[in-house]
């Protein structure tokens, strides 16, 4: 597992508002999505970047599993079959099933949510454009390529999600959380550490065609993680926008 991940550059965290200067907050914004098994930290360096870029963007906006443009289909499939009250069934024991991700649903049901929330993800990529277009930070908790990686859709056609995926809006960068799978496991244990170490495998797998990907261990302090995305944060708007 590990010959798949980079290693630990283990530099201190830097502000990336000291990397930008104050006069960064121009007209070039950013979108990053971040991706990885439950453990792996998506929403805590989501978090974590938003605060340490609060004065190098015009703003930030936060978006977790979808854009949210679309009700959900577990809304729908509740007001159709007159379920209007919340599911009250117990969660199954951690490790056995989290919403579906271990047990794959049928080819079929995948195809219909892939394609429903397809229409959601190309809506919320416009206005993902238009708000880096703006000088505004986009932060993903998720993205469509997270179809590749969970095992719900592992039924689904992979050439179907590739050519749905070549014709989505895309992130300026995918950031992919990995790891140790006992460590992320220890943090999260509702996936099994054999699924959390395929995740990761796939990932990797994901990175080697994907564009403006980057692979990040998360196994290991947060200020070394947050360092690393913060530098290629960097180095992707400096495209755009010179770095002070």
């Amino acid at each position: 597992m590990d010959d798949l991940l980079p290693n630990a550059t283990g530099k201190p965290a830097l502000g990336i508002a000291g990397r930008f200067g104050s006069r960064a907050r121009g007209s070039h914004g950013l979108s990053v999505a971040l991706l990885g098994p439950d453990g792996s930290g998506k929403t805590t360096l989501a978090k974590a970047l938003q605060e340490q870029t609060a004065n190098a963007f015009r703003g930030a906006d936060y978006y977790h599993a979808a854009f949210g443009f679309l009700p959900r289909l577990n809304t729908i499939a509740r007001w159709f079959l007159g379920r209007g009250q919340r599911d009250e069934r117990p969660a199954p024991p951690p490790g056995t099933n989290h919403g579906g991700m271990i047990a794959p649903h049928p080819a079929l049901k995948s195809l219909l949510y892939v394609a429903y929330y397809a229409i959601d993800y190309l809506v919320g990529g416009m206005a993902m454009k238009r708000a880096t277009a703006q000088g505004r930070l986009v932060l993903l908790d998720r993205w469509f390529v997270d179809y590749f990686i969970q095992r719900a859709h592992r039924r689904a056609s992979q050439r179907l999600l590739r050519a749905i995926a070549r014709l989505l809006p895309k992130p300026d960068l995918i950031v992919f959380l990995v790891g140790d799978r006992d460590t992320l496991h220890a943090r999260k244990p509702e996936l099994t550490a054999e699924e959390i170490e395929f995740q990761c495998r796939r990932m990797a797998d994901l990175a080697r065609w994907l564009p403006n990907t980057l692979l990040l261990r998360t196994d290991r302090p947060l200020a070394e993680s947050l360092a690393e995305l913060q530098a290629e944060v960097c180095r992707r708007r400096g495209a755009r926008q010179r770095c002070a």
